[in-house]
């Protein structure tokens, strides 16, 4: 067993999800999105922002 310490500020999680198999719909049309979702490791603060189209530096800029 290897004891985990999480220091406040020292990381953060983030990643992508392809939200297309809940089948979100806008008048009938699918809607291809993706959230990108980061969370603080320490205080477990978490944030999810709507990305419409792929995974980009511009998408990871935005989300943060």
């Amino acid at each position: 067993m290897f004891r985990q310490v999480h220091e406040a500020g020292c990381m953060g999680l983030s990643d992508f999800t392809d939200m297309v198999d809940l089948g979100v719909t806008v008048l009938g049309l699918p809607l291809d999105h993706r959230l990108y979702h980061f969370r603080l490791v320490c205080s477990g603060f978490e944030h999810a922002h709507v990305i419409l189209g792929g995974e980009s530096y511009v998408a990871l800029a935005e989300g943060l």
